[in-house]
């Protein structure tokens, strides 16, 4: 019923005849009862309004500010994902076990209840995954770093950048073309989840303030233009493992993990940085003692 044209009506009618536990089965391992279906109608509502999919929602991409038009997802594959992860919103803090391993309870409704298959799975995991850093708490902190010549802490930059390449916001690969997981889509689902959350507190003042951090927080990955970190080219730039072992003399371990993570910061601070340079740069480093192959 997801799947079609009107996901948002498909759900409502689930939840109004009470089938939401039934489409949705909560694991053996969860009470019944911490379910509560009406969060995933809410947060169906929230997504579609930010659409232009229905006038029930208060909100709308028409009223708020251009840059979160710019999250909106084209690819209908997209939306659907998204649907889906809406509903499952209920269980979204949860944990339930399958087996001997204890998951987040929304995967495992996706394995048992659903049977989706590992791409569906893997996507709506990682969104949900990606809340942990993509709220408005987190996002705040990072527009708000400052670093100066005194202090060896990572830049605006550095930092944004960093956030934008991790494996639960965007794949980098972008195995399944246009929907695969993407930072947009990420941030657009962790603004719904918690523009949902903030009506139930009855704040225009608190719903204002969350639009504006991720307002705030697109136009500065435009200006910076962090879109490049998460590109083919960005990845031909910089050094890979062979190479950065090429470069020191050493070979694979535990410590090219760090050394990795050094060069990719390097690479995100100086986006138009050459191997050759890239490569002076890491025996600069290991001159001065600042990374350590042993």
């Amino acid at each position: 019923m997801l799947k079609g044209r009107d996901p948002l009506s498909s759900l409502k009618m689930i939840e109004e005849l009470g089938l939401y536990k039934l489409v949705f089965s909560p694991p053996k391992s969860l009470k019944e009862e911490t379910i509560e279906p009406s969060i995933a109608v809410e947060t169906a509502t929230c997504l579609a309004g930010l659409l232009h999919l229905t006038n029930d929602s208060n909100l709308s991409s028409s009223t708020l500010p251009p840059n979160i038009s710019k999250l909106l997802p084209r690819s209908n594959a997209l939306k659907r994902r998204l649907f889906l992860a809406s509903a499952l919103s209920p269980y979204r803090e949860l944990k339930a076990k399958a087996g001997k391993k204890e998951l987040w309870a929304g995967e495992v409704v996706l394995m048992e209840s659903l049977k989706l298959g590992n791409h569906d799975k893997s996507f709506i995991s990682n969104l949900y995954r990606s809340l942990e850093v993509l709220n408005s708490s987190n996002l705040e902190s990072i527009l708000n770093t400052t670093t100066t010549k005194t202090t060896s802490s990572p830049s605006i930059r550095v930092e944004l950048g960093r956030l934008l390449r991790l494996a639960c916001v965007h794949d980098l690969k972008q195995s399944e073309a246009e929907a695969s997981l993407n930072w947009q889509s990420s941030l657009l689902f962790a603004l719904v989840i918690e523009l949902t959350r903030s009506q139930s507190q009855s704040s225009s003042e608190l719903r204002n303030s969350i639009i504006n951090t991720f307002d705030l927080l697109v136009q500065k990955i435009l200006d910076l233009d962090l879109t490049f970190v998460v590109t083919p080219e960005f990845e031909k730039r910089r050094l890979d493992g062979k190479e950065i072992c090429e470069v020191l003399k050493t070979k694979p371990g535990k410590h090219l993990g760090q050394i990795i993570e050094k060069v990719i910061d390097r690479q995100i601070e100086y986006p138009d940085q050459t191997k050759e340079e890239g490569s002076q740069w890491l025996e600069d480093q290991l001159g001065a003692g600042l990374i350590k192959i042993s």
